[in-house]
């Protein structure tokens, strides 16, 4: 279709799509090697009625498509996962707070092959977890991490992958994003420009960019 109209592209299939789902996120982590935080999937009201007595706390609370809220007691695990559900429908996740620092791993990606990547580490979040404060870092061990889960979904396209290394020393990856980040400036302004590769490979140009060293 879009080749067809002289429109260029690099996308992930529906396959990669779906795999990289935060209900389905488990999954992949036992077939790709990686640590995920223990998740729970609640598909109805009164799932998250029955696990909001049964959680140690704090949670914190997904969304089925985006957003998230800390919980601390059972009354706001229930009243957080109503409302997310309202918003974004079922199901809704809910995972344990992990204490640790939180980093970001954005790339691109050709048919598997991971072909440039920059590391964030944040340090400022806003009280969903989103960052609005963040350094480049040279931390070649996400850059792996995100190395083994291109390869596995075989993805095309931009990436990234969002990881907390917890206070017990294990790395954790609680969710991977289908697009290019919103700090993908920071990277470009570093020296990575991540947007720049994507559109050389969608019009099937040679692409090398450097995997960010941190600054």
């Amino acid at each position: 279709g879009l080749r067809r109209l002289g429109v260029g592209s690099c996308l992930p299939t529906m396959t990669a799509l779906r795999a990289r789902e935060k209900r389905r996120l488990p999954a992949l982590g036992r077939v790709a090697g990686l640590t995920v935080p223990d998740t729970l999937v609640l598909s109805n009201a009164a799932a998250v009625v029955h696990a909001a007595g049964t959680r140690k706390y704090p949670q914190i609370l997904k969304g089925a498509v985006v957003d998230s809220t800390v919980v601390h007691t059972p009354e706001d695990f229930r009243v957080a996962g109503w409302q997310l559900a309202a918003e974004w429908g079922y199901p809704v996740l809910a995972q344990p707070l992990i204490a640790g620092e939180e980093y970001d791993v954005a790339g691109v990606a050709r048919r598997g092959e991971l072909i440039g990547a920059a590391v964030m580490k944040k340090l400022a979040v806003t009280n969903k977890g989103t960052a609005w404060a963040g350094v480049t870092v040279e931390e070649p061990h996400f850059v792996a991490l995100l190395r083994r889960i291109v390869a596995e979904l075989r993805w095309d396209g931009g990436i990234e992958a969002e990881f907390i290394a917890g206070t017990d020393g294990r790395l954790y990856c609680f969710e991977i994003n289908p697009r290019l980040p919103s700090w993908v400036a920071l990277a470009c302004d570093a020296g990575a420009n991540l947007p720049a590769a994507l559109a050389q490979l969608a019009l099937g140009d040679t692409v090398e960019i450097p995997t960010l060293r941190g600054r």
